[in-house]
């Protein structure tokens, strides 16, 4: 990778004495960079591989001193990443994963990479040669599978690094047993509803959701994940204090939406 430290072995250093080196792309030898000769033996030079930009080729060609045709012409291979899997591998929105495997460099300035998620890239909690973590961002296009991709910029390409699958909360009942009162607490129960802390952090808003029982269209309250009412929201559960409400009958329906991803099914409530 970039600044990787390179020894180029010759049968001597003192007859082909240089100061610099010239790296470029074999399929495009016009694009190239020098390298200062960082340190000289009798028969090595060292330096430091320096940085190019859309570079196609998965190798490089070294020539010692200014680049021609007729050189001797040695050759360095970038390593390419590859992927071993994905933890965990479906989630919401703001969900951290891990992703497993090799040759993403020690940092994320090492190829000059990406990461990006349906398409949107996301800045990485953290990188390594083995393992890189993100959050899943604010994505838009619903649930279902969705494809997480590196593009390096030295060598200029996308890699398919495997599947997340975005799935949309459920509720499965709540703790009180279909009647509330104003200002009382209540826990709604399910799964995938997320963490209210990470949806901020991916800049994603999450709601409950309270509409008449009888039409869905007449809407009583939308409390987002950091109103002062919400005193817990994590994957399995979600506890509020239920809002005053002012017309209708009362009976009511819950659901949660996290982003445009909402429940399927609803939990009923009667207000009084």
């Amino acid at each position: 990778p970039t600044r990787t430290l390179l020894t180029i072995t010759v049968a001597s250093a003192t007859e082909n004495l240089v100061n610099f080196v010239t790296f470029f792309d074999l399929s495009n030898p016009g694009n190239s960079a020098i390298a200062n000769i960082y340190k000289l033996t009798s028969t090595s030079f060292y330096c430091y591989v320096p940085t190019l930009t859309n570079i196609t080729s998965n190798n490089l060609g070294i020539q010692l001193g200014a680049y021609s045709q007729n050189s001797q012409t040695a050759f360095f291979a970038f390593t390419s990443p590859s992927s071993a899997g994905i933890s965990p591998s479906s989630g919401t929105l703001g969900t951290t994963v891990s992703i497993f495997g090799n040759g993403f460099g020690n940092t994320q300035s090492t190829y000059n990479s990406k990461i990006s998620v349906d398409g949107i890239f996301v800045n990485p909690e953290s990188w390594g040669e083995t393992e890189i973590r993100i959050k899943i961002p604010n994505i838009t296009s619903g649930a279902g599978t969705k494809k997480i991709t590196l593009t390096t910029s030295q060598p200029y390409k996308t890699y398919d690094l495997g599947n997340f699958e975005i799935i949309a909360p459920s509720l499965s009942g709540s703790s009180q047993n279909k009647t509330i009162s104003y200002d009382n607490p209540i826990t709604l129960y399910g799964t995938n509803l997320g963490d209210k802390n990470d949806f901020s952090s991916v800049g994603t808003t999450a709601y409950i959701i309270i509409t008449d029982k009888d039409n869905s269209s007449i809407q009583f309250a939308a409390i987002p994940h950091n109103d002062q009412r919400v005193t817990n929201w994590s994957s399995s559960g979600i506890t509020f204090r239920w809002p005053y409400i002012t017309f209708g009958d009362k009976k009511t329906h819950i659901k949660v939406q996290i982003g445009n991803l909402q429940t399927a099914n609803a939990i009923y409530m009667e207000a009084y």
